[in-house]
């Protein structure tokens, strides 16, 4: 092919929430279904209008999600598949290791975690859902280092602004997302939230549909396939 198997990360675009809002992402989910939720004065909106590296965007959940929400899993003992969100294009070229956060299986070498770039902090996977064809997302339930199980959902941009709370997501979040395609960028969004109170079998019990709902908008993701090394020479030689 023309271009590289994996997609490198461009860069994404954080978003900005009511106050009360960000809070919420560190709550449990209220009883309130999101038709009844209301658009205050004070609305989300993203944070800038170009793609930020994920380390400048200011958002710890939002790499959090990068971080673990993708394909990577354990099979007998060693790590497997990919990570998808590899390398960022960055002005100066492309830096390896966008959010610093590394996987590894946990001491019991069946459960994969990720460690933060200090290593203070470890998100351990307890349940994911696979990226299903038809919702257009994937999900993994993490538990962090003081024990909160949190979500953190990954997808097409469409998707995911459908199982969001409304006043998370930006009045302008279509213009926004499709102003990335239209630069020939590949749009994601990641949105999450804290399951409150819960224990371990419990979220085992969970269906998918428990999880990927009354979310909170973290981000747009551009990513953009980059041409091989060699195609231009290629290409050349075949004139």
């Amino acid at each position: 092919t023309l271009t590289k198997p994996e997609l490198e990360l461009l860069g994404i675009l954080p978003v900005v929430h009511p106050p009360g809002l960000a809070e919420y992402a560190t709550e449990a989910a209220p009883t309130q279904g999101p038709d009844d939720l209301l658009f205050g004065a004070d609305e989300a909106y993203f944070a800038v209008d170009e793609l930020l590296v994920p380390q400048a965007a200011g958002s710890p959940l939002a790499i959090c999600g990068l971080a673990c929400c993708h394909a990577l899993s354990s099979f007998e003992g060693r790590l497997m598949g990919s990570q998808t969100v590899d390398r960022v294009q960055t002005d100066d070229g492309v830096q390896t290791g966008d959010h610093g956060w590394e996987p590894r299986l946990a001491a019991e070498g069946a459960q994969l975690e990720f460690v933060s770039p200090s290593g203070k902090e470890v998100l351990q996977v307890v349940r994911r859902f696979e990226f299903d064809y038809v919702s257009q997302t994937m999900s993994v339930v993490v538990k962090d280092t003081t024990g909160r199980l949190q979500v953190f959902c990954k997808g097409s941009f469409e998707a995911i602004s459908r199982i969001c709370r409304p006043d998370s997501v930006p009045l302008n979040y279509d213009v926004q997302a499709r102003n990335l395609a239209a630069d020939g960028c590949y749009v994601l969004a990641v949105a999450h939230l804290h399951l409150g109170e819960m224990e371990e079998d419990q979220v085992h019990e969970m269906c998918r549909e428990d999880v990927e709902e009354h979310l909170v908008l973290l981000c747009l993701v551009g990513f953009q396939s980059q041409l091989q090394e060699d195609c231009i020479s290629t290409m050349q030689r075949l004139k």
